[in-house]
Protein backbone atom coordinates (compact mmCIF):
# COMPACT_ATOMS: atom_id res chain seq x y z
CA UNK A 1 0.00 0.00 0.00
CA UNK A 2 2.75 2.12 0.84
CA UNK A 3 4.32 2.18 -2.72
CA UNK A 4 1.66 2.27 -4.49
CA UNK A 5 0.64 5.77 -2.92
CA UNK A 6 4.19 6.67 -3.57
CA UNK A 7 3.80 5.81 -7.33
CA UNK A 8 -0.01 7.30 -7.20
CA UNK A 9 1.73 10.34 -5.68
CA UNK A 10 4.96 10.87 -7.53
CA UNK A 11 2.47 10.73 -10.83
CA UNK A 12 0.09 13.41 -9.61
CA UNK A 13 2.69 15.92 -7.74
CA UNK A 14 6.00 14.81 -9.33
CA UNK A 15 7.21 13.85 -5.66
CA UNK A 16 6.21 11.46 -2.77
CA UNK A 17 6.89 11.35 1.18
CA UNK A 18 6.90 7.92 2.60
CA UNK A 19 7.30 8.70 6.78
CA UNK A 20 8.55 5.42 8.46
CA UNK A 21 10.65 3.70 4.91
CA UNK A 22 12.79 2.87 7.07
CA UNK A 23 12.24 0.69 10.71
CA UNK A 24 13.66 1.80 13.59
CA UNK A 25 15.96 -1.25 14.07
CA UNK A 26 17.68 -0.28 10.06
CA UNK A 27 17.50 3.37 10.92
CA UNK A 28 19.77 2.74 13.75
CA UNK A 29 22.15 0.51 11.83
CA UNK A 30 22.61 2.72 8.75
CA UNK A 31 23.01 5.71 11.67
CA UNK A 32 25.99 4.16 13.54
CA UNK A 33 27.88 3.65 9.43
CA UNK A 34 27.30 6.99 9.26
CA UNK A 35 28.14 8.45 11.90
CA UNK A 36 31.67 5.63 12.15
CA UNK A 37 32.60 7.36 8.46
CA UNK A 38 32.08 10.80 10.23
CA UNK A 39 34.48 10.23 13.16
CA UNK A 40 36.95 8.80 10.36
CA UNK A 41 36.76 11.75 8.42
CA UNK A 42 35.84 10.31 5.46
CA UNK A 43 33.54 13.31 4.13
CA UNK A 44 33.95 15.87 1.87
CA UNK A 45 33.10 19.36 1.02
CA UNK A 46 30.58 19.08 -1.81
CA UNK A 47 30.91 20.72 -4.57
CA UNK A 48 28.47 22.56 -7.46
CA UNK A 49 28.03 21.32 -11.13
CA UNK A 50 30.61 17.99 -12.45
CA UNK A 51 33.22 17.65 -14.28
CA UNK A 52 35.47 20.55 -15.24
CA UNK A 53 32.66 22.93 -13.69
CA UNK A 54 32.61 21.40 -10.55
CA UNK A 55 33.61 23.91 -7.69
CA UNK A 56 32.81 24.69 -3.87
CA UNK A 57 30.09 28.20 -3.24
CA UNK A 58 29.16 28.49 0.40
CA UNK A 59 27.03 30.73 -0.75
CA UNK A 60 25.05 28.12 -3.01
CA UNK A 61 25.51 24.54 -0.78
CA UNK A 62 27.43 24.32 2.68
CA UNK A 63 27.21 19.91 2.84
CA UNK A 64 29.43 17.52 3.49
CA UNK A 65 29.26 13.84 1.56
CA UNK A 66 30.64 10.68 1.43
CA UNK A 67 29.98 8.78 -2.04
CA UNK A 68 29.18 4.93 -1.38
CA UNK A 69 31.05 2.75 -3.79
CA UNK A 70 27.96 0.51 -5.12
CA UNK A 71 30.87 -2.44 -5.18
CA UNK A 72 32.48 -2.17 -2.04
CA UNK A 73 29.16 -1.78 0.26
CA UNK A 74 29.44 -2.96 4.07
CA UNK A 75 26.64 -5.01 5.26
CA UNK A 76 24.29 -2.12 6.65
CA UNK A 77 24.98 -0.24 3.01
CA UNK A 78 24.23 -2.91 1.69
CA UNK A 79 20.45 -3.45 3.72
CA UNK A 80 19.60 0.05 2.27
CA UNK A 81 20.75 -0.75 -1.14
CA UNK A 82 18.24 -3.98 -1.31
CA UNK A 83 16.27 -1.67 0.13
CA UNK A 84 16.06 1.21 -2.32
CA UNK A 85 16.30 -1.71 -5.17
CA UNK A 86 13.01 -2.87 -4.98
CA UNK A 87 11.81 0.63 -4.39
CA UNK A 88 13.12 1.32 -8.18
CA UNK A 89 11.44 -1.89 -9.71
CA UNK A 90 8.46 -0.64 -8.21
CA UNK A 91 9.04 2.37 -9.99
CA UNK A 92 9.87 0.76 -13.20
CA UNK A 93 7.11 -0.92 -13.34
CA UNK A 94 5.03 2.23 -12.64
CA UNK A 95 6.58 4.63 -15.04
CA UNK A 96 8.28 2.59 -17.77
CA UNK A 97 11.62 4.47 -17.00
CA UNK A 98 14.52 1.85 -17.36
CA UNK A 99 16.20 2.78 -14.43
CA UNK A 100 19.01 1.19 -14.59
CA UNK A 101 21.80 2.75 -12.06
CA UNK A 102 21.85 4.36 -9.00
CA UNK A 103 24.60 7.06 -7.43
CA UNK A 104 24.35 7.98 -3.59
CA UNK A 105 26.12 9.47 -0.72
CA UNK A 106 25.30 10.51 2.81
CA UNK A 107 25.33 14.05 3.67
CA UNK A 108 26.16 16.54 6.68
CA UNK A 109 24.63 19.97 7.24
CA UNK A 110 26.20 22.00 9.47
CA UNK A 111 24.95 24.09 11.54
CA UNK A 112 23.37 26.62 9.52
CA UNK A 113 23.91 24.64 6.51
CA UNK A 114 22.19 25.07 3.32
CA UNK A 115 21.93 24.35 -0.60
CA UNK A 116 20.16 27.12 -2.62
CA UNK A 117 17.17 26.01 -5.21
CA UNK A 118 17.99 23.58 -7.81
CA UNK A 119 17.10 20.57 -10.30
CA UNK A 120 19.34 17.72 -10.12
CA UNK A 121 19.29 16.71 -13.35
CA UNK A 122 22.85 18.28 -14.90
CA UNK A 123 22.10 20.67 -18.07
CA UNK A 124 24.46 18.31 -20.01
CA UNK A 125 23.64 14.70 -18.40
CA UNK A 126 20.36 13.79 -18.65
CA UNK A 127 20.58 10.49 -16.96
CA UNK A 128 19.07 11.35 -13.22
CA UNK A 129 15.57 10.63 -13.37
CA UNK A 130 14.38 10.31 -10.20
CA UNK A 131 16.16 11.73 -7.16
CA UNK A 132 15.48 10.81 -3.63
CA UNK A 133 16.62 12.11 -0.01
CA UNK A 134 16.65 9.61 2.98
CA UNK A 135 16.91 11.46 6.32
CA UNK A 136 19.02 9.95 9.12
CA UNK A 137 18.06 12.17 11.91
CA UNK A 138 16.92 11.10 15.49
CA UNK A 139 15.15 13.53 17.51
CA UNK A 140 13.67 16.66 14.84
CA UNK A 141 11.59 19.78 15.84
CA UNK A 142 9.76 22.24 13.76
CA UNK A 143 12.20 24.76 15.44
CA UNK A 144 15.39 23.28 14.11
CA UNK A 145 14.47 24.23 10.73
CA UNK A 146 16.54 22.44 7.75
CA UNK A 147 13.43 21.07 5.94
CA UNK A 148 13.78 20.46 2.38
CA UNK A 149 11.60 23.15 0.30
CA UNK A 150 9.86 21.15 -2.75
CA UNK A 151 8.79 23.55 -5.49
CA UNK A 152 6.00 22.46 -6.29
CA UNK A 153 5.10 21.97 -10.21
CA UNK A 154 1.54 23.61 -10.41
CA UNK A 155 3.07 27.76 -9.52
CA UNK A 156 -0.07 28.66 -7.79
CA UNK A 157 0.45 26.06 -5.01
CA UNK A 158 2.86 26.89 -2.14
CA UNK A 159 6.46 25.47 -1.61
CA UNK A 160 6.09 22.43 0.53
CA UNK A 161 8.58 21.92 3.56
CA UNK A 162 9.62 18.48 4.53
CA UNK A 163 10.82 18.20 8.05
CA UNK A 164 13.93 15.91 8.11
CA UNK A 165 12.96 12.88 10.44
CA UNK A 166 14.76 9.85 10.66
CA UNK A 167 13.26 7.38 8.66
CA UNK A 168 11.48 9.45 6.12
CA UNK A 169 12.04 9.08 2.47
CA UNK A 170 11.38 11.57 -0.22
CA UNK A 171 11.76 10.53 -4.03
CA UNK A 172 10.63 13.39 -6.98
CA UNK A 173 11.07 13.72 -10.47
CA UNK A 174 15.06 14.98 -11.01
CA UNK A 175 14.51 17.06 -14.28
CA UNK A 176 11.30 18.82 -12.68
CA UNK A 177 11.25 19.36 -9.14
CA UNK A 178 13.15 22.42 -7.71
CA UNK A 179 13.79 22.00 -4.58
CA UNK A 180 16.14 23.52 -1.66
CA UNK A 181 17.45 22.72 2.05
CA UNK A 182 16.97 25.30 4.32
CA UNK A 183 19.02 26.58 6.99
CA UNK A 184 19.26 24.38 10.11
CA UNK A 185 19.78 25.09 14.10
CA UNK A 186 21.46 21.59 14.39
CA UNK A 187 23.18 19.32 12.63
CA UNK A 188 21.56 17.23 9.88
CA UNK A 189 22.14 13.88 8.20
CA UNK A 190 21.23 12.78 5.41
CA UNK A 191 21.17 10.31 2.63
CA UNK A 192 20.90 11.51 -0.89
CA UNK A 193 21.04 9.48 -4.14
CA UNK A 194 19.63 9.65 -7.75
CA UNK A 195 18.05 6.06 -10.04
CA UNK A 196 19.29 6.96 -13.54
CA UNK A 197 18.70 5.68 -16.94
CA UNK A 198 20.60 4.89 -19.95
Amino acid sequence: MMINQAIHDLEKNGFTIIDDFLTGEELTLIQKDYLDLRNEGKFKRAGIGKGSDLHLNDQVRSDETYWLDSLALNSSQQTLWNKLELLKQELNQGFYLGLWDFEAHYSYYPIGGLYQAHLDRFSKDDARTISMVLYLNDEWALSNGGELRIHQKDPSLPPMDVVPTGGKLVCFFSAEILHEVLPAKKPRMGFAGWWKRR
